[in-house]
């Protein structure tokens, strides 16, 4: 029997996987979503992958911590394509909100690279001169920085242990 499995079936079997995986963990309540955003560092990296995977999860968390000054902005972002084991440089990952994360691999010593976090046009103003973060699917902070003229960027280390599954927030 030769069935043919389309590009749109093998990207819906993966999603429901991937959602299937978030949801072994419980929906985190209001006080566990409040110390994630406060201290993201010290938290267990299946909590970040869960808020990354769980959209319940993450309005929860941006409604509630939308009412403090500090906080005004989180997203998810992570690579569409088919994931394989092996990662290629340089990666440009898209938003929701369209914002683009770009991750390159520096010529000299492929273990390092740079980040940058470009804000879409419509969005500008409003981000200009506020601090965002990007975190991977592990905790890892990758770009702490102050947007100017719609770019922030850092430079990263550690390429090879990057998880491509990014919460982006505006910090303090």
């Amino acid at each position: 029997m030769n069935k043919k499995i389309t590009i749109k079936k093998a990207l819906f079997a993966w999603a429901q996987y991937r959602l299937g995986n978030s949801m072994v963990m419980r929906h985190l309540d209001e006080q566990n979503l409040r110390f994630i955003f406060e201290n993201i560092p010290q938290v267990n990296h299946r909590e970040i992958e869960h808020l990354i995977l769980c959209t319940d999860c993450l309005q929860k968390a941006t409604a509630s911590t939308r009412q403090k000054e500090s906080f005004a902005f989180a997203e998810t972002a992570w690579r569409k394509a088919a994931a394989t084991r092996e990662k290629s440089w340089p990666q440009k990952i898209t938003t929701k909100s369209d914002h683009i994360i770009e991750i390159r691999e520096s010529e000299t010593d492929k273990n390092k690279g740079l980040i940058i976090v470009t804000i879409n046009e419509k969005q500008r103003d409003q981000f200009e001169g506020k601090m965002i973060s990007v975190v991977d699917g592990k905790g890892r902070e990758l770009l702490k920085g102050v947007v100017k003229e719609g770019e922030v960027f850092q430079r990263i280390e550690n390429m090879d242990a990057i998880d491509l599954r990014l919460l982006v927030k505006t910090v303090v």
